[in-house]
């Protein structure tokens, strides 16, 4: 299906000492801008940003952002995933006095508690793995948090089963995807679509602390959890959001498909005995250019899933969704001939996204 991914690790990182876990973050980070590269000069052409800001910073006291979508922070190691649970992991990445530093917090990647006031049709707007840029800011006007600076790559994901886009347009670009507190209990709280959210106040109030120290970055002058600088910052903050299984190189993401708390917005089968399945990889037909119907349907939105943008999602195997692809079958050593067949779709099933 493709080639073993470039970072190799045990089944969870509990052994590694600080400076190990560093570097290894490092390289999660390095390894997912090269595998976001074609994307991330997309964006730039699109929103007139500079492949700079996509860099991982090693100076002194330069903080750097990974969120890890299903990796337990207690474990050390890849999770079913929900947004009803605090089962991702948000780490710090830094150097304090020429030491390498990790902090871990307790993550939600998709808090979606729904306020039937301010949503009464519920709803996702689920961030997309891969590379995005940040600032210090505020969430919803009076709390310190993280807010994109400009806009964030997002699908929405109305049924909330981590795979398929119910938008047709496709992916959207926000503003308003914050990474912010979520509660103290055991589920994240408080009405949120999609913004990544962190557990406990005390937690929060340190990772804000940590990350004001930095006073690089844009929105420091307004620091209220660390010394105000005299000047504002210039940096962009790099936040990589990848699956948790690249982390330990499984490479193979797990995803729970129902919520059962937030309703029956979901396909059923027949038996009415649980959520609908995917159609098995042998029984899916080949497509390629040239093709249209629901089988390339479904093909867009899987690789729109896993950062690959095919354009609309229209049933239409055209220029675009061909590029897609070749895209995608690069990135996992298949065959980069635009032809959908077994392999393909089997690593579109798995999320596979090889590492280079």
């Amino acid at each position: 299906m493709g080639r073993a991914m470039s970072i190799s690790a045990p089944s969870n990182l509990r052994g590694y000492s600080e400076s190990q876990l560093y570097d290894h973050l490092k390289r999660v980070i390095d390894d997912a801008f090269r595998r976001h590269r074609q994307e991330n000069e997309a964006s730039c052409d699109r929103n007139g940003w500079s492949m700079d800001d996509f860099r991982f910073e090693a100076g002194e006291g330069k903080v750097n952002l990974l969120g890890a979508r299903g990796f337990s922070k207690d474990t050390m190691a890849p999770v079913v995933n929900s947004s009803l649970a605090w089962d991702d992991t948000c780490f710090v990445i830094y150097k304090l006095n020429g030491k390498k530093r990790v902090e871990s917090f307790y993550l939600n990647t998709e808090q979606n508690s729904v306020d039937k006031k301010e949503d009464p049709d519920g709803g996702l707007s689920f961030l997309l793995e891969g590379n995005h840029r940040y600032r210090l800011g505020f969430h919803k006007g009076s709390q310190r948090a993280l807010e994109p600076e400009s806009v964030v790559k997002t699908i929405w994901d109305k049924n909330q089963n981590f795979v398929d886009d119910d938008n047709p347009g496709g992916p959207q670009w926000l503003s308003s995807i914050n990474i912010h507190f979520g509660g103290n209990g055991a589920s994240p709280e408080g009405w949120s679509a999609g913004c990544q959210t962190i557990r406990n106040q005390a937690d929060y109030d340190a990772f804000r602390t940590l990350v004001e120290s930095d006073t690089s970055i844009i929105g420091s002058i307004a620091n209220q959890f660390a010394p105000k600088p005299r000047k504002d910052g210039t940096r962009v903050l790099f936040y990589t959001l990848v699956d948790g299984s690249y982390l330990v190189g499984t490479g193979t993401p797990r995803r729970e498909t129902r919520h059962p708390k937030q309703g029956d917005r979901y396909d059923k089968p027949k038996n009415g005995k649980g959520p609908s399945r995917r159609r098995p990889v042998k029984d899916r037909p080949t497509v390629k250019r040239g093709n249209s119907g629901q089988p390339v349907r479904a093909l867009q939105k899987r690789l729109t899933r896993l950062g690959h943008d095919p354009g609309a999602v229209d049933g239409i195997f055209g220029a675009r969704t061909d590029s897609a692809v070749r895209s995608f079958q690069r990135a996992n050593a298949l065959t980069p001939d635009g032809i959908v067949g077994r392999n393909t779709w089997a690593a579109l099933a798995a999320g596979a996204k090889s590492l280079r």
